[in-house]
């Protein structure tokens, strides 16, 4: 006689199925938020360095038009970087 708990009606036995599964997507989304909030911690304690760093040139300066803009982005870049789109 094997010792799990799953229930001997069907029903019951979809919803217990259900709860182990959603118990399990719990534990992982769980684990996740930890390991996003560690990797957060330690790019605070680096001084919050930026994250895409890669070479480019102004193409146009929002600043500088006919009728400045004062939203983001203010300027038109584009990347230096040999093959980038």
């Amino acid at each position: 006689m094997s010792a799990t708990l799953t229930p001997a009606v069907p029903a019951a036995t979809d919803a217990w199925d259900y709860l182990v599964d959603r118990w399990q997507r719990s534990v992982l989304t769980l684990d996740v938020l930890r390991e996003r909030g560690n990797l957060y911690l330690e790019h605070s304690e680096q001084g919050k360095p930026p994250v895409l760093v890669f070479d480019h040139e102004v193409i146009a300066d929002g600043r500088t038009l006919e009728d400045p803009t004062t939203t983001a982005p203010r300027s038109t870049r584009r990347s230096t970087r040999p093959g980038a789109a």
